[in-house]
Parts: structure tokens; C-alpha cells; sequence
């Protein structure tokens, strides 16, 4: 019925005289098209269903990257799928995404989250936005101060300057605001050598530093300093050793078998997924430009404090709201 009522619109126009160069965009059943790429693993997995549903008014094409990523692999899907739009799931999505704009004649609108410091790979990026994957450091430690019954007033970190220098400023300013002291050290000069980097890591992930006594040690999620080389060796044992909560951005980090993170903030799925949705509305609705929309960062975390590892260090809280944080045991 519908494909009758469009030639005979069709046929009466022409009557009269009208040219229609393209009656099918006026009346197109066509989803706009959005390519969706990803690692295999399940958060990916978990998190592209939750995408089905929030653009179930889109055709989503799923595209997962191999364990040893193939640009051209990507490149030929893009050729063939032709999407409108791309999200991007992952750090090696987004490098592989900005290295086809950069040759394209015309580039690919993208949404990105799920990546590491995005506010910092995408600040020259005309052409893609995002959610901010990382909890902020705030956030995760101002909701530990909320529920510890012991001050928390200085907190340790370690980083990588030339990436995270800007995020690093950005926390110590807000906690400076609550009376939260970050103390972070660079770790820059060394990341050439693993066994350098390993024990400039063991010398500082202590809880005092000359006068300065620490009530926290926030990891950040960078696989250049936690990987599975060190991580059993010297991360894992650091957190049995040290008597106060290391504070993580991966709810995996604190699950009670693992011992080792006693509080993780980390994103709400759902949410998430809704921001990119809203972020994708924008753009293919409503005609705005990536670079308008910039980086948001993360509207909804989600907190899970590790029971066993906090009787484990003495760490004694108090959860007043019931449901605002996850107690797992």
C-alpha cells in the first residue's frame, strides 16, 4: 500500500510539472546506518546490547576487531557498509578512525567511549565525540571519603605526565576544592625499561612519603603501568602489604577473591549507553557537528566496595543510603 500511495504522489507531481530528483529520500524506510567497533571481550559485548536497544530506530552493524588489529580489515568494512556514522569502543577503534579521516575525502562522523583519557586523544579531532570512559578521580574519592568513618585527606597516584598531565591538574584542582591533597608522581622517564619502571613503582606506592602520611592510593586504568607482567608481582602484593584502600576505575579490581582494590568507581552501562545515544541523536537528527559535543564526561558511575578487603585493612565504613553503593563479599 505504501510503495502505491508513493507512485501515485510520484505521478501527480510530474503531472503537474514538478521535478523530483530523489522521491525516495522523501518517503525512505532506510535506517541510517552505524558501524559499531569493538574488542571481543564481554564488557564490549554487554555494552553493544545495551547500544541495540537505545538505537533500535538505527541499522547497527557490529564490527569486532581481531586480537591483532587489522586497519585495512577496517578500512574495507567502512567501504562496504557505507555507515552514516561510526562508534568507537576502544583506543585502537579510535586511532583506526582518525587515521581514515586523515585520508578521506569525505570523513566519518564517530562517537567514541570506552577508551582511556579520551579528553586528551580527542582534543584535536574535528570529527569525533565522546563519553568519557574513566570515572573521574574526584568522583571515586570523594564517594570513598562519604562512607570511610577515618579522614581522607591526602591521596597517592602515579601516572604517565606526557598522557595524563591534564587530567592529573584537572583532579587536583577539584580535590583541592573538598581539602583532598593528590599527590601524583611521574613516572615519564622510566617507561623505557620495565625493570626501571617496576621499581620506581615499588618505592612509591607506599603509604608515607617523608612527613606525608596517605589515606588512599588511586590506580589509574593504564595498561603502560598495571599489565599482567607486574601485576601479580608487584601490584597485587602492594595491596596486601599496604594497610589503606587502593581506590580503582574497573569493578573486575575489586571483586573479593582478587584481593587488591578495596573500592572501584566505575561506569554505569546503561547510562552510558544512553549518553552515546543522545550523542548519535545529535549528530544524524539533528545536525550538529562532532566538535560541537567535544568529550562529556561520565554523568553516572556506579561504586562497589569490597567487604572483605577493607576488613582486611581496618577500613571501616558505613553505606547510610541503601543501593548507592554495591557491598560485595
Amino acid at each position: 500500500m505504501r510503495t502505491l500511495q508513493r507512485l501515485i504522489t510520484t505521478c501527480l507531481l510530474l503531472t503537474a510539472g514538478i521535478v523530483i530528483l530523489a522521491p525516495q529520500a522523501l518517503y525512505s524506510d532506510t535506517k541510517p546506518t552505524i558501524l559499531v567497533v569493538r574488542q571481543q571481550q564481554q564488557l564490549f559485548e554487554d555494552f553493544y546490547k545495551i547500544l541495540e536497544v537505545e538505537l533500535g530506530s538505527y541499522q547497527l552493524h557490529d564490527f569486532i576487531l581481531k586480537p591483532k588489529p587489522d586497519y585495512d580489515r577496517f578500512k574495507a568494512e567502512i567501504n562496504q557498509r557505507k555507515p552514516q556514522l561510526l562508534i568507537l569502543l576502544d583506543n585502537t577503534s579510535i586511532d583506526f578512525a582518525q587515521r581514515y579521516n586523515r585520508k578521506a575525502a569525505n570523513p566519518i562522523f564517530a562517537v567514541a567511549t570506552m577508551g582511556l583519557n579520551l579528553k586528551h586523544v580527542l582534543q584535536a579531532s574535528n570529527f569525533i565525540s565522546g563519553v568519557a570512559f574513566e570515572v573521574p578521580i574526584y568522583t571515586s574519592i570523594v564517594a570513598l571519603r562519604s562512607i570511610s568513618k577515618k579522614p581522607i585527606r591526602r591521596v597517592l597516584t602515579v601516572y604517565r605526565k606526557d598522557e595524563f598531565a591534564a587530567f592529573i591538574a584537572d583532579a587536583r584542582h577539584q580535590l583541592k576544592r573538598e581539602q583532598i591533597i593528590l599527590s601524583g608522581f611521574a613516572v615519564d622517564q622510566y617507561m623505557g625499561n620495565s625493570e626501571s619502571l617496576n621499581r620506581a613503582l615499588k618505592k612509591t606506592l607506599r603509604t608515607r612519603h617523608g612527613k606525608k602520611q596517605f589515606d588512599a592510593i588511586w590506580v589509574m586504568s593504564d595498561n603502560r603501568l598495571m599489565n599482567r607482567n607486574n601485576f601479580r608481582d608487584l601490584w597485587l602484593p602492594k595491596a596486601q602489604e599496604l594497610d589503606i584502600p587502593f581506590v580503582c576505575g574497573l569493578k573486575y579490581l575489586a571483586k573479593p577473591d582478587l584481593d587488591f582494590c578495596t573500592f572501584a568507581a566505575t561506569p554505569d552501562l546503561k547510562d552510558l549507553g544512553a549518553q552515546i545515544a543522545d550523542q548519535v541523536l545529535l549528530i544524524l537528527d539533528e545536525g550538529h557537528h562532532p566538535k560541537e559535543l567535544g568529550v562529556e564526561y561520565l554523568l553516572s558511575p556506579q561504586f562497589t566496595i569490597n567487604k572483605r578487603k577493607a576488613q582486611a585493612i581496618d577500613f571501616e565504613f558505613s553505606v547510610e543510603q541503601e543501593g548507592s553503593i554495591e557491598v560485595v563479599e
